[in-house]
C-alpha cells in the first residue's frame, strides 16, 4: 500500500519541481534587465536598426527638411544619422531597460522612462549648420542676371513653395548670412530650428509623448472636446507634447504593465511555499519508500528519471509554443516595415526562450542522468543479491 501511494506521488512531484524550476529561472533571467542588454548587444540590434533607418529616412527626411534651402533629402539623411548614431540608441535602450525594471520590481509610482537629448539637440544644430556650410560653398557666385532671377523667385515665392538657391549672392558665405536671402521681416529659418529645438527639453518622459498622442487620436476619433488640442502656444512653444495635457494620466499599455506586475509580485510572493511543498512531498514520498537500499535506489531512480525526462520534453515543448506564439503574435501586419524586422526581432526572441530555457534542459538533463545512475545502482545491487542468494543456501 505504501509503494502504492509513492507511485502517486509521481505526478504531483513532477509538476511541482518544473512549474518552481520554471519560475525560478524566469525570475532570475527575464525579469534583469541585463539578460535584453546582452542579447539586443549580441545580435547587433543597434547597427541593424541604424541601417533599416537610414533605408527609411531618405522618404522621411526628405518631408522632413522639404520646406528648407539648400537642404537635399541624402542632406536629412546624413544629418539625422550623424544625430543619432548607434551608440546613442544603444545608450538610450539600455537606460530605459534599467528604468523600467527597476520599476517593475518595486512598488513605485508612476513609471516614467527618460531620454537625454541634450547632446543630439546640439550634434543637430551643429550638423546642420555645417550641411548648410557646404552646400553654400559648392554654388557657384551670381551675376547681374541670377541676381535679378533671385530676387523675382523671392517676390513671387508662395509659403507652400520651397524656395531654391541656385547661386551664391554676394556676401553671404555662411549660414549666418543666409537672411540676407529674404526679404525684410521674413523669419531666418537656422534661427527659427533653434528656436523649436529650445522647446524640446533636454530630457523627454516617453510616456508622457505616447499619452500625449494617444489622446490626439481619442480626440479625433471620439471628438473629445475636454483634451486639448496640439498646437503652438502663444509664446510658439511646442513643450505641448514632452508634458501631460491632462494631468494624472497615463497611455493605457500602462495600465496593463502594472498590472502584470502586481500579479507577478504576488505570485513570487508564494513562490517560497512552492519550494516547501516540493520539499515536502519528496519527504513522504522518501518516507513511503523506506526499507532495502536497491529498493530506495529503484524507487528513487524512477522518481528522478521521469522527473528528469518529462521536464526535458516539456522544455522542448514549451520552447517551440513560445517561439511561435510570440513570432505570431508579434507580426500580424504585412507593411514593408513588418516585414524589414521580422528576421530581428526573431532573433532576439530566439535568443530570450533559449537563454530561458537553457538553464531548465541543463538542470534536467542531470536530474535524468542521477535517476539513471540510481536506477544502474539498484539493478547492480540486485544482481549481486542474487549472486549471494545461493551461496547462502549452500551452506
Amino acid at each position: 500500500m505504501r509503494k502504492f501511494f509513492a507511485a502517486l506521488l509521481f505526478i504531483p512531484i513532477i509538476l511541482v519541481f518544473f512549474t518552481a524550476l520554471t519560475l525560478e529561472n524566469a525570475r532570475s533571467v527575464l525579469f534583469s534587465s541585463e539578460t535584453y542588454k546582452d542579447v539586443l548587444d549580441r545580435n547587433n540590434i543597434y547597427g541593424r536598426a541604424d541601417e533599416l533607418i537610414a533605408q527609411e529616412l531618405p522618404k522621411a527626411g526628405g518631408d522632413f527638411f522639404a520646406d528648407i534651402p539648400l537642404i537635399r533629402p541624402e542632406d536629412a539623411v546624413k544629418i539625422l544619422r550623424s544625430t543619432f548614431p548607434s551608440f546613442f540608441w544603444k545608450e538610450a535602450a539600455e537606460n530605459l531597460l534599467d528604468q523600467f525594471f527597476a520599476w517593475f520590481k518595486s512598488d513605485a509610482e508612476p513609471l516614467t522612462l527618460i531620454i537625454s537629448v541634450e547632446k543630439p539637440k546640439k550634434t543637430f544644430v551643429e550638423n546642420f549648420e555645417k550641411t548648410v556650410n557646404e552646400r553654400l560653398a559648392a554654388l557657384p557666385a551670381c551675376n547681374i542676371q541670377d541676381l535679378v532671377a533671385l530676387g523675382l523667385k523671392f517676390a513671387e515665392n508662395r509659403e507652400e513653395q520651397k524656395m531654391e538657391i541656385a547661386c551664391k549672392p554676394p556676401g553671404v558665405n555662411e549660414i549666418k548670412d543666409i537672411e540676407k536671402l529674404f526679404p525684410s521681416g521674413t523669419p531666418n529659418f537656422f534661427l527659427l530650428i533653434q528656436d523649436v529645438l529650445k522647446t524640446i527639453p533636454d530630457s523627454i518622459n516617453v510616456l508622457a509623448v505616447i499619452y500625449n498622442l494617444e489622446l490626439q487620436n481619442l480626440k479625433k476619433e471620439a471628438n473629445a472636446t475636454a483634451i486639448p488640442e496640439i498646437k503652438l502656444d502663444q509664446n510658439n512653444q511646442w513643450n505641448f507634447l514632452f508634458a501631460p495635457q491632462l494631468e494624472g494620466g497615463e497611455a493605457s499599455f500602462v495600465k496593463n504593465l502594472r498590472e502584470a506586475r502586481s500579479i507577478s509580485q504576488k505570485i513570487f510572493s508564494y513562490f517560497i511555499f512552492l519550494w516547501i511543498g516540493l520539499g515536502a512531498l519528496v519527504v513522504i514520498f522518501i518516507l513511503l519508500i523506506l526499507g532495502p537500499l536497491q529498493s530506495m535506489l529503484r524507487w528513487l531512480g524512477a522518481l528522478l528519471a521521469a522527473a528528469g525526462g518529462l521536464s526535458l520534453a516539456a522544455v522542448y515543448g514549451a520552447k517551440q509554443f513560445i517561439l511561435l506564439f510570440a513570432t505570431s503574435a508579434f507580426f500580424k501586419g504585412n507593411g514593408e516595415i513588418i516585414k524589414e524586422i521580422k528576421p530581428i526581432v526573431s532573433e532576439i526572441l530566439r535568443d530570450l526562450v533559449d537563454i530561458l530555457f537553457s538553464p531548465l534542459k541543463t538542470t534536467s538533463a542531470i536530474i535524468l542522468a542521477i535517476g539513471l545512475v540510481f536506477l544502474l545502482g539498484s539493478t547492480i545491487l540486485y544482481y549481486q543479491k542474487k549472486k549471494e542468494t545461493p551461496k547462502r543456501l549452500l551452506r
